[in-house]
């Protein structure tokens, strides 16, 4: 047997067993031997009347301790059954030894027990353990997604167990890497796993101990280096790891009592569910630490792999908890927004209809304020020259004065038409209010117009300036020009609506002062109120006016006020 360099003495124990005839298989069946669990330091081989019939193939330390042996001792149809068996053990005097029961009989009468023996040693510990690490790298996953402590100790957790329990699954075969990295590896593992479970259950029930956590943490990475493969600190580690794991205990307690004042405090089920983990883990460290030091009948399970993962359904406990909380708030959420939704809508409406009321409001009070302004500026300034003309003794001037006073107050009327933005038909009601004294005062009127786009920002205010700056222009064409024949006629020039009026008339110079008067300056004024533009052609014979009308609607400094 290879030792490690300035090993103890070996010792070689010999069990001789004589194969009784109850054991003796039935004819053409093999012998087999079945030893639930052997333990030491060194390695194992099976003589079958003196013939080798097994031999333990890994290293002296991790040599598969934890699994049964099923070896076959012959006895077929062409082979004998043996009437001795052997067992030679080598191992370090220091070590110890212990074999469990040794079982001999007919494979048939054997396998079942040896089956479940296998199971609950070695078997389900594997596959929760892998099962935990699976899981454990999803938890990774969502860390590195959202960087929550718990996701992450979680994995470590998994992790750290996985590789701990490699302890009790490896050594039939030889390691992939040295016993003394494999074995350093698989100590400090143990160490690390119940370090990152207690900084989760201090995490899961929010206690802070920052400074039992860094303590932690530094002696369990002063311990991974002390125990480094190749140091002479401290040699031969593997034969301290009863020791190790006797302060481990010492540990255990001590972090199990933080742990449960702590969970205590939290007063939650996840808390309650990690105490009682805490108060699992002191007796089966105990238990296990006594089995392994011979204290305890060697055929008894080792605990410490089936209590580090009853921390694993705890954390998909906690975990579960979590997911379905967190759906829970927002299923919560979404119920509180379609509350408050529902109420911003009553709310918004309200308001809606307070804007709606006040809108309605503004609009009568400025249409009154419009009108008011329309009657003070037209019919009123047409009633004071009424009442002049009579004081003056004039009343040859006063039936036109009431004529005119009849025209603004028709105008008025038909500013308040729904003629939503078409202006062909305010041009149409002006010209059937004014058609019959044109043709009173003998001028002929024709009618050009064509299609035209609508004018949006045509509102009664603006149409009862573009009325009355027609009116104005008629009227001119009609007392000063003295014209016979009026057009009328509109089109489309860019991006404006274009009215035009020509008349044939002795025509006038639109620039000079004196031509400058009250009307085209009104025509002028009202013209810009609204953003148009007047422009007046005039020549002996005749004269041509237009009003150009934008399509979009302009900017506007102040109405006018007339």
């Amino acid at each position: 047997m290879n030792t490690p360099e300035n090993g103890n003495d070996i010792l070689t124990a010999w069990y001789q067993i004589a194969v009784p005839d109850a054991a003796q298989p039935a004819s053409g069946r093999p012998l087999r031997l079945y030893l639930p669990r052997w333990q030491t330091v060194g390695q194992i081989a099976v003589y079958a009347d003196s013939r080798l019939v097994f031999r333990s193939g890994a290293g002296p330390i991790w040599n598969g301790f934890n699994h049964p042996l099923w070896v076959a001792l012959g006895g077929a149809a062409d082979d004998a059954p043996p009437e001795t068996v052997v067992i030679r053990v080598d191992h370090l005097r220091s070590a110890g030894l212990a074999l469990s029961s040794v079982w001999l009989g007919d494979e048939k009468q054997l396998s079942q027990r040896r089956w479940w023996r296998d199971f609950f040693q070695t078997d389900l510990t594997a596959i929760l353990s892998a099962a935990f690490l699976l899981i454990g790298f999803f938890a990774l996953g969502i860390w590195l997604l959202r960087r929550e402590a718990m996701y992450g100790l979680f994995f470590l957790v998994s992790l750290f167990n996985f590789t701990r329990n490699l302890h009790f699954h490896q050594g039939l075969e030889p390691l992939p890497i040295s016993e003394a990295w494999y074995g350093w590896m698989t100590i400090n593992s143990a160490f690390w796993a119940l370090v990152t479970a207690y900084i989760f259950g201090f995490r899961l029930y929010a206690a802070k101990f920052p400074l039992i956590e860094r303590a932690l943490v530094i002696m369990t990475v002063m311990a991974a280096i002390i125990s480094l493969p190749g140091l002479t600190l401290i040699p031969l580690t593997w034969l301290l790891t009863p020791t190790l794991y006797l302060g481990v205990l010492v540990g255990i307690v001590a972090m199990t009592l933080i742990s449960i004042r702590a969970a205590w405090r939290a007063r939650s089920g996840e808390a309650m569910l990690v105490i009682a983990w805490s108060l699992l883990i002191i007796p089966t460290a105990l238990h296990d630490l006594m089995l392994q030091n011979y204290r305890l009948d060697i055929e008894q399970l080792y605990l410490m792999p089936y209590t580090m993962l009853g921390f694993f359904p705890i954390i998909l406990y906690v975990m579960l908890k979590r997911y379905t909380s967190a759906l829970h708030k927002a299923e919560r959420s979404n119920a509180d927004l379609q509350i408050s939704l529902k109420a911003k809508e009553v709310e918004l409406g309200e308001s809606y209809a307070r804007l709606r009321v006040i809108e309605n409001e503004q609009v009568l009070g400025a249409e009154r304020q419009r009108l008011m302004q329309d009657m003070h500026d037209g019919l009123g300034a047409s009633l004071m020259g009424a009442l002049k003309a009579v004081e003056s003794g004039r009343p040859l001037d006063l039936s036109e004065i009431l004529r005119e006073c009849i025209d603004d107050l028709k105008l008025a009327i038909d500013s308040l038409e729904p003629i939503q933005s078409d202006l062909l038909l305010l041009l149409a009601t002006l010209r059937f209010r004014l058609g019959a004294r044109l043709e009173q005062a003998g001028v002929s009127l024709h009618w050009h117009v064509e299609d035209i786009p609508r004018i949006e920002w045509l509102n009664p205010h603006s149409a009862l300036h573009v009325l009355r700056i027609v009116q104005e222009v008629l009227a001119n064409a009609v007392k000063h020009a003295q014209a016979s024949a009026v057009t009328l006629a509109t089109k489309t020039r860019g991006n404006h609506v274009v009215v035009v009026i020509e008349d044939n008339g002795i025509g006038f110079d639109a620039s000079a002062p004196r031509a400058r008067g009250r009307g085209v300056s009104n025509v002028l004024r009202r013209a810009q109120a609204i953003g148009a533009q007047a422009s007046w052609n005039s020549r002996p014979g005749g004269t041509q006016f237009e009003l150009a009308l934008p399509l979009q609607a302009p900017q506007v400094s102040q109405p006018a006020s007339y």
